[in-house]
């Protein structure tokens, strides 16, 4: 297969270095290519995923590259990418146990090591490559791979390079990666351009309200930062059958007949949305991880014959699973993690033909939290980016999320009440005489003028490399969000760019022990300083 040209510099990159490097390249750009061409051009490799559908996956595409393996899995598994071999290339791919080239799951791979039938040469210099590497940390189960094959390096592949905890992917603080590696044409505007260029689909989102006496008192916030049920149903089920019939209402209205798949926040849940689905008179399936590989495999070949339209889970569709008939993505379940957010969104955004858009349904505001699926985000190694708050508003007529600098909702035309209430300019009347410059100008003013007042800009020359840029950064954005309360996101950004714009103020003033022990007042009294020197 022809890697595209970006897909090609990664390859060559990657290959070009010895360290640990972490790869990243948004959801639908193609990352088992890259991965696979690697694969096919270094002498010893693992290549390891987290789920058996994403072995059955990643076999797929190293067949289709013509690199034969073998796969450590369970027989099942081993069958089904037997079949995939026979549809992808019309031939059988994988080879005798001792090969040099390996597909596996991280956890097969430690519990053949333990019980000692792992047949692989530990002293190899092995290069492992890791799918959906976000999850790779030096102390998880991840990392442990490292004291299996202790002679290896790793390559890792994200499109998003962040974890909920806030926990850095770089070697010594608590990852295993020396470099993040992106390539240059994508750095800016990545998913947009993948968009103009065909590999991607575009988009329309929804910020739906939740219904009415939707009873989010019955969730409680878990670890990963998404919402969870109490129960599995108990005390929710009211509330989920609630939800539940609101999804199947606007899905008709948005999305009447599409290849939909709906994120749920309890198998229980996921399984009554499916009936209240299959009940309104669509074809509707609940998958999860009670369910057998081949369960979950019928399920699938279904949804991609179309002769089930809608998928409803917790957790299975999240990362890495390339199912390109999604047409529609409906969010009912609530995730503080950008990372989760943006690996979601993806499943929607592969290409298909006859597929003009996909269509986003957020019921639980994750759009207007973590901004549109193509927002630009500065990945980083060191500094793992988190969501703020977004410049985004919901239509209050046809519940399209929109840039907040816009006069009127791009899909139906209603006007914007903050646009309006903020004084935005007149519209031009005359079209002919249009200054595409000036509009282009008075767009990037009101922009500017609404990020101000609504989130926290920290100065750029607070957002450099190396502990002490960190260390500002980090104490910068703690005292943004200590006085914004109280004196608004205007007065703060003015005080951040004219007062407290370099390195030394913050190191000379604040320790980083303060945030850990809410020596707030610490930051009361230097804006005060500030508002009355002014």
């Amino acid at each position: 297969m022809k890697l595209r040209p970006y897909q090609s510099e990664l390859s060559e990159r990657v290959r070009s270095v010895r360290s640990n490097v972490l790869v990243q390249a948004d959801t639908g750009a193609g990352k088992t290519a890259i991965l696979a061409d690697v694969a096919k051009r270094e002498q010893y490799v693992v290549a390891l995923a987290h789920r058996n559908i994403l072995i059955r996956q990643m076999s797929s595409t190293l067949a289709r590259h013509g690199v034969r393996h073998t796969t450590v899995c369970s027989d099942h598994t081993r069958r089904l990418c037997l079949l995939e071999h026979r549809r992808a290339v019309g031939q059988e791919m994988l080879t005798g146990t001792r090969a040099n080239k390996v597909v596996s799951s991280v956890d097969r791979l430690l519990s053949m090591h333990r019980r000692c039938t792992l047949r692989l040469d530990r002293s190899k210099p092995w290069t492992v490559l890791v799918d959906e590497a976000h999850h790779m940390l030096d102390s998880n189960k991840w990392g442990r791979v490292q004291e299996v094959l202790p002679n290896a390096r790793f390559v890792g592949f994200t499109a998003t390079p962040c974890r909920a905890d806030g926990a850095s992917l770089a070697r010594g603080r608590g990852g295993v990666f020396d470099e993040l590696m992106q390539a240059e044409e994508l750095r800016a505007d990545s998913v947009r351009k993948l968009i103009s260029w065909g590999y991607l689909s575009d988009f329309a989102c929804y910020s739906v309200p939740a219904p009415a006496d939707f009873n989010e008192d019955a969730l409680v916030v878990g670890a990963d930062g998404d919402y969870t049920p109490q129960s599995q149903l108990g005390a929710f089920d009211g509330a989920a059958w609630t939800f539940a019939g609101d999804a199947v209402r606007h899905y008709r209205r948005l999305a009447d007949g599409k290849q939909a798949i709906v994120f749920c926040v309890g198998i229980g849940i996921a399984q009554i949305t499916a009936k209240m689905f299959r009940d309104a008179g669509h074809s509707a399936a609940a998958i999860s991880s009670q369910m057998s590989p081949a369960e979950v495999a019928r399920v699938f070949d279904l949804f991609r014959s179309k002769a089930v339209n809608v998928i409803c889970h917790v957790d299975m569709l999240g990362e890495g699973v390339d199912v390109p008939a999604i047409e529609a993505l409906i969010m009912l379940r609530k995730t503080a993690s950008l990372a989760n957010f943006r690996q979601w969104v993806g499943r929607a955004l592969r290409p298909e033909p006859g597929k003009a858009r996909a269509i986003i349904i957020d019921h639980v505001g994750n759009v207007l939290t973590h901004g549109m699926p193509d927002e630009h985000i500065a990945w980083s190694l060191e500094d793992p980016p988190r969501s703020g708050k977004s410049n985004l508003v919901a239509c209050a007529e046809c519940a399209a999320s929109y840039k907040g600098w816009l006069s009127r909702c791009p899909e139906c035309g209603e006007a914007n009440p903050l646009w309006k209430r903020r004084g935005g300019v007149a519209p031009v009347t005359d079209v002919r005489h249009l200054d595409m410059q000036l509009v282009e100008r008075e767009r990037v003013r009101v922009e500017k003028e609404w990020r101000e007042a609504s989130e926290i800009i920290v100065p750029d020359t607070l957002a450099g490399r190396g502990a002490l840029s960190a260390a500002a950064g980090k104490l910068a954005i703690w005292f943004a969000e200590s006085v914004a309360p109280k004196h608004g996101f205007t007065a703060v950004n003015e005080f951040l760019r004219s007062e407290a714009d370099d390195i030394d103020w913050w190191i000379d003033r604040f320790a980083v022990a303060d945030i850990a022990a809410g020596r707030t007042a610490k930051c009361e009294k230097e804006m005060s300083r500030w508002l009355r020197s002014r």
